[in-house]
């Protein structure tokens, strides 16, 4: 999932995600600047849907921004 991750985000988020785990149907991504923290927590869902469309499963059921 971290690969995905970077596709789907691009490379400015990418730069700033400092870990990237996934437990149980949960994305956890630290991401080191507070704006665009900000910005990915409003953006969860489409994340969500971004990533399961990538991964072509509904394997991700939440993004949790920290």
């Amino acid at each position: 999932i971290p690969h995905i991750w970077r596709e789907v985000t691009g490379e400015v988020v990418a730069a700033n995600t400092r870990q990237v785990r996934f437990v149980r149907g949960t994305l956890y991504v630290h991401i080191a600047s507070s704006i665009l923290r900000s910005e990915l927590m409003m953006q969860r869902e489409a994340l969500v849907r971004s990533i399961n469309k990538h991964l072509g499963t509904d394997l991700v059921q939440s993004v949790v921004v920290q």
